[in-house]
């Protein structure tokens, strides 16, 4: 008889574990994702500081990995990009973050980049420190549409999803 309850206590008792680690586990990664969905939302609104650039106009401004072939395949894409919105507006400084270790690689970059108001050598990541973003998002989430003020109007990258040029468009 004794047995008999030790056994039975012994499988409610696990049962109890179970279903709780299950449920911790659930609230765990639910709050993950979620989470990382509000970060992005709140980026609305959210001011970038840029202490290298004084300009009061509006801003594209991306990051990227200068060692990325994807990002540096990119380029031709926002010379494109940097023409269709010149054609309408010119109140817009480009601004690029290359983030890269080597000094003569940013200079071969920066020669691409000839196009941008400013191409900032990003060789810490400081961008992302100083704006407390948390990343590793794609691609698509390193690129912001600034007002004079700095503070993020839109965010996603025209090169990866082509749909957002237009956006841009309307918002500057």
């Amino acid at each position: 008889m004794i047995k008999h309850l030790k056994m039975r206590f012994f499988i409610i008792h696990s049962k109890f574990i179970l279903i709780f680690i299950s449920v911790s586990l659930v609230i765990t990664l639910s709050s993950c994702f979620h989470k990382k969905k509000d970060n992005k939302e709140l980026w609305i609104g959210r001011e970038l500081l840029l202490p290298e650039i004084t300009s009061k106009d509006k801003k594209i401004v991306t990051r990227f990995e200068g060692d990325c072939p994807s990002c540096i395949a990119s380029i031709i894409a926002w010379k494109k990009i940097y023409g269709t919105i010149r054609e309408r507006k010119n109140n817009i400084k480009f601004v690029f973050y290359v983030e890269i270790i080597q000094e003569e690689a940013f200079k071969e970059l920066q020669r691409k980049l000839d196009f941008a108001d400013y191409v900032i050598f990003d060789q810490k990541g400081s961008f992302f420190k100083y704006n407390l973003l948390q990343f590793p998002y794609g691609l698509e989430d390193q690129t912001f549409l600034l007002d004079e003020n700095n503070k993020i109007i839109l965010f996603g990258n025209p090169t990866v999803k082509p749909d957002l040029l237009t956006k841009y468009i309307e918002r500057i």
